[in-house]
């Protein structure tokens, strides 16, 4: 086939992908279906409509995509793979390009922090109810804001405390508006669609990324001294992307109407311990760990720590299969195919 997605990514790259359609989704469900992917030029999204083209590839499934952004790079990103017939690729900041198009199904990954308009949540919703498609809309760990529960997993009925005073709570705030308007689509519209917040995705589809992890990884490669900051020791869940995928598709599938799922893989760490884990993984590059400060401790009067309570995702069929040392491994050899 022109355009086969394994001719176009790296080899390591693509063996990451591919492995999602070797998990547990019933990839045959979207056989001569539609499905939109939003963000999709971002890490999440990039992993997921790949995912759907390699299928295609080699299933001959007939789904057909509609890749979503709310940034022109995404042209750039894919590259030759936009020469595909089944794959259409549209840019909008308040996804009103959606009108005059269809799906079967949605999976909406960008973070509302990406959007230019407060109605682009109303405009994709709407799109999901006049299409009657089914869909899967996910926020981020962040939406939970300080949440002092007393235990050591935040669950879906958790909701925690946001200052109004910092830039990042519109941020929150808006997650927050989405979600409460999806759920009234739910039941006053009857609209199928279920929700997702999830923790710190994690891999790598760029060199020099902005993300910690993607730092901390790159660095060691170069044999760089990795720095951490005192903040960078408090816990958190962690799910590596091909997981973080396959969580979403289960969902997607699986998952009831109007219900919420955390998205973690349920392995626990910090950038403080991924430095760790990254001098034991690369013990040829000498690494050297510079804390500049003390790293902050958790205290008995500290908001509860993001570690994300996976249950409700476990009981739908998901399973993990990368731990974070395991993921390290995979991006850092994604990383050096382009270093």
């Amino acid at each position: 086939m022109e355009y086969e997605v394994k001719k176009l990514l790296s080899p390591n790259l693509y063996t990451d992908i591919f492995s999602i359609t070797e998990g547990s989704t019933d990839f045959s469900r979207f056989e001569n279906k539609t499905v939109l992917v939003t963000g999709a030029a971002e890490l999440l999204g990039i992993y997921l409509v790949s995912a759907f083209l390699i299928n295609n590839d080699i299933n001959s499934s007939n789904t057909r995509l509609i890749a979503l952004d709310s940034h022109d790079d995404i042209f750039r990103k894919y590259g030759k793979l936009t020469n595909r017939p089944d794959v259409d690729f549209l840019v909008s900041r308040d996804y009103s390009a959606l009108k005059g198009v269809s799906a079967d199904y949605v999976i909406h990954t960008e973070s509302v922090r990406f959007l230019e308009s407060d109605l682009a949540a109303v405009n994709l919703l709407e799109f999901v109810e006049k299409t009657n498609a089914r869909a899967v809309l996910n926020s981020y760990r962040d939406i939970y804001g300080d949440v002092f529960n007393g235990k050591d997993k935040i669950c879906e009925d958790d909701m925690g405390y946001l200052n109004p005073a910092k830039p990042e709570s519109r941020n929150i705030q808006a997650q927050r508006a989405a979600e409460s308007l999806a759920v009234w689509f739910c039941e006053n519209r009857n609209t199928d669609l279920s929700l997702c917040r999830s923790s710190l995705i994690y891999g790598a589809t760029e060199f020099d990324g902005e993300s910690k992890h993607v730092e901390i990884i790159t660095r060691s490669l170069r044999g760089q001294t990795l720095n951490i900051s005192p903040t960078d020791g408090i816990p958190q869940s962690y799910c590596y992307v091909t997981d973080a995928a396959e969580a979403l598709l289960t969902v997607l599938l699986n998952g009831e109407k109007g219900e919420i799922y955390n998205i973690s893989s349920g392995y626990i760490s910090s950038p403080s311990l991924l430095a760790g884990n990254c001098v034991k993984i690369f013990p040829d590059k000498e690494l050297k760990v510079a804390v500049n400060g003390n790293l902050k401790p958790v205290s008995p009067i500290s908001p509860t720590v993001r570690v994300l309570d996976n249950s409700k995702l476990c009981a739908l069929g998901f399973t993990p299969r990368v731990s974070v040392a395991g993921g390290i491994v995979r991006a850092a050899k994604i990383i050096s195919e382009v270093m």
